[in-house]
């Protein structure tokens, strides 16, 4: 008996098919302009911007009934506080003429997004390492920060006359930690708002936010609660493309540049808590 026709002898007649999706790259959550001060992007020349620090007057007190005192007149010596336009990203890819026009995808759409996207997140990244900067910090790296660190935060706001505003930061590893926490995801503490979809919302007057983009410690990370107006970040020139068709390499150059830069304005307004 004649074998049948099989994949072998057939082999000619089973191509491989590329399906027109793909499988995209995972983006975190990018959340520096939610917890940072953007309003001095207004500001579009020099390399530094500075922002004047104003002091309250001390008061006077005149005792009725005894003679006059001589008015005192303060004269503070003002700061500044300033953020350094100092940091200059760039995603970049050169598409070979060749691949350009045999590719079953449109390869420049995919790789510019992808360049866009990879700035976005240098950006971010950057930010949130700023939160080491904070000089006063609770709790120990890698190992699960509690309740009472992120009160002494809180505190610390209320003492610092700190407004409404403000924000906690958790990487995902010390995130949950705090789910375990019954007062923190149980609605009898939460007038009555149960936990949906793993999101704790807000507790304290904090603003809860997750992400991966928090800053690593040696082992741990580098969680913190900041008042929006504790830093400032300036993106100067977010990313645009920059083309070059290069007949020496036959080659399609593209570049997505961002010029940005960040400053702590006031350092008391923000905490840092290590963990996990």
């Amino acid at each position: 008996m004649s074998a049948p026709i099989q994949e072998t002898s057939a082999a000619s007649f089973n191509p491989t098919i590329l399906h027109k999706s793909v499988l995209k790259y995972r983006m975190p959550k990018t959340i520096a302009r939610n917890v940072f001060d953007t309003r001095y992007e207004d500001v579009k020349i020099g390399d530094n911007i500075d922002i004047p620090k104003l002091t309250r007057i001390t008061v006077g007190t005149i005792s009725l009934g005894t003679a006059f005192k001589t008015t005192t007149y303060q004269n503070p010596t003002e700061g500044k506080a300033t953020v350094a336009i100092d940091q200059w990203s760039y995603g970049a890819f050169a598409l070979e003429v060749y691949e350009d026009a045999v590719a079953a995808q449109d390869l420049e759409a995919l790789y510019k997004q992808s360049a866009i996207d990879t700035v976005m997140v240098k950006i971010d990244t950057d930010a949130m390492a700023k939160a080491d900067d904070f000089s006063v910090t609770v709790g120990t790296d890698n190992v699960s920060s509690t309740d009472d660190d992120v009160i002494t935060a809180v505190k610390a706001l209320d003492v610092a006359n700190d407004p409404d505003g403000r924000n906690l930061v958790f990487h995902p590893a010390q995130y949950y930690e705090y789910m375990k926490i019954d007062k923190w995801v149980n609605s009898l503490y939460r007038n009555s708002t149960p936990i949906n979809k793993a999101e704790i919302g807000e507790i304290y007057g904090l603003r809860v936010w997750k992400t991966t983009q928090v800053k690593a410690g040696s082992a741990g990370h580098v969680n913190f609660v900041s008042h929006v107006g504790a830093a400032a970040m300036v993106v100067r020139k977010k990313s645009s493309a920059l083309v070059l068709d290069d007949p020496d390499t036959q080659a399609r150059k593209v570049v997505y540049p961002a010029i940005y830069g960040f400053g702590e304005l006031r350092d008391d307004h923000g905490h840092e808590i290590l963990g996990k």
